[in-house]
């Protein structure tokens, strides 16, 4: 399993509005990365971990003939 780092920059009006967008993007366990006034605006970077799980596999699942690419 492999952890991903989900990163998003929400610009907003104020920061109540850009705190409820985090909320709603990553919920309450969004770590805030950084924050700054952008003119009359406000800038959030927030980040969540997330787990990736790779794919299952499959068995008795036939291979695919590469050659049929290579023509």
């Amino acid at each position: 399993m492999a952890d991903v780092m989900n990163i998003k920059r929400i610009v907003e009006i104020d920061t109540r509005t850009a705190m409820d967008k985090v909320r709603e993007l990553f919920g309450d366990d969004a770590v805030i990365l950084s924050n700054k006034k952008l003119g009359k605006k406000v800038e959030i970077i927030a980040a969540i971990l997330t787990n990736l799980k790779p794919p299952p596999l499959v068995k008795n699942q036939p291979m695919m003939n590469m050659n049929l690419f290579l023509k």
